[in-house]
């Protein structure tokens, strides 16, 4: 035991002495029984007596500059949502918020047509990222990338998916449910050549969601590739496309004042052959 408390302070001492050099640290960390102190800004050294021993393992994460979430609070306008006067096709009121999304974008830097997809597997594992819309026909939102993807393989498994559009500059967000499904590949090939030939190439280049040796593997594939296309239209790749969502719910949210925001949704009833729309509490 004395030369386990020997070892220890011997340790802590050696991390003090080491701090003074390094005062810029952020994150104490736990290591078998005593506390080491990787060099981030800010920490504060304490001794960490959990008795812990063996592989090395992150343990007793402490950030002094932790946020204070509770702080971070905005309050809405006070202008909202009137049903009737909405239009009775969701995909039209839709399509009105995204030109007024569009119409006011507060920079170049913000994408009124990046949505998050969520995606699951045939077990449930959830899953999101952003894509960009590119386009709305015949009552679907269409959008498009690797087939062989995570999402790719999920929507595969499981066609039912949810997209989220949020506009924070306009106190609104539009929750969509519905079923994707790949679209042809004119329409693919169509979109695919209407991207800059680079991103073309990088569609070839990227085995997307797989893993990559290096930043410098992925570019002199793309340059090879590049060499190999020269001259000539890039073709569809296989593995590349669009899928088309056909909604059967839509939500339209109102940010309003003391949190009594608006919601708006709409389901498709598949017997009547319409949309039924309905207020929703806060």
């Amino acid at each position: 035991m004395r030369d386990l408390a020997f070892a220890e302070e011997t340790a802590w001492g050696f991390a003090l002495a080491f701090a003074g050099f390094f005062p810029w640290t952020l994150h104490r960390v736990s290591l078998g029984g005593f506390t080491a102190v990787p060099f981030l800004p800010g920490a504060i050294l304490t001794p960490c007596r959990d008795g812990t021993s063996g592989f090395p393992h992150l343990h007793h994460i402490e950030n002094q500059f932790a946020m204070d979430f509770a702080a971070l609070r905005k309050e809405y306008e006070d202008h909202g949502l009137v049903p009737d006067q909405m239009e009775l096709d969701p995909l039209n009121e839709f399509q009105r918020w995204l030109k007024i999304a569009i119409d006011n974008t507060p920079g170049d830097w913000f994408e009124p047509n990046a949505f998050t997809l969520a995606t699951s597997s045939s077990s449930g594992e959830a899953s999101a990222r952003i894509v960009l819309l590119k386009g709305v026909r015949h009552g679907r939102l269409f959008f498009y990338t690797n087939y062989e993807s995570d999402k790719g393989r999920q929507i595969s498994a499981n066609p039912q998916v949810a997209a989220c559009f949020h506009w924070p500059y306009l106190d609104r967000q539009v929750r969509i449910c519905g079923l994707a499904v790949k679209t042809s590949p004119e329409d693919s090939l169509t979109y695919f050549h209407s991207r800059p030939r680079g991103a073309q190439i990088g569609a070839w280049a990227s085995a997307q969601s797989e893993p990559l040796a290096s930043r410098e593997t992925l570019e002199h594939r793309a340059a090879e590739l590049s060499a190999k296309f020269a001259g000539q239209p890039v073709p569809l790749p296989p593995h590349w496309g669009g899928y088309q969502i056909t909604p059967s719910r839509f939500e339209f949210w109102q940010g309003r004042t003391d949190r009594l925001h608006d919601r708006i949704v709409y389901r498709w009833q598949a017997t009547d052959r319409e949309w039924l729309r309905t207020r929703l509490s806060p």
